[in-house]
């Protein structure tokens, strides 16, 4: 992860590889707090050979999903 700063922004982002994935980032910034009263949709699900995803909700009930190769 790298993390960065950029006008009252910090930044930390992952590792991705363009061509065979997406990568992700988490924010920090003033007026945004931490949210609370998100829900697991689905117990981790094992994709073999491709590793495992897991479903859930965020708090404003958008669907998200994260994958893991372990």
């Amino acid at each position: 992860m790298a993390p960065a700063s950029m006008d009252g922004c910090n930044v930390a982002m992952f590792p991705c590889d363009i061509e065979n994935g997406v990568g992700g980032a988490l924010t920090q910034m003033e007026g945004c707090e931490p949210g609370s009263g998100g829900m697991v949709i689905g117990e981790r699900l094992d994709i073999s050979p491709h590793g495992y995803i897991v479903i859930f909700s965020d708090p404003e009930e958008n669907v998200v999903g994260l994958h893991s190769m372990a």
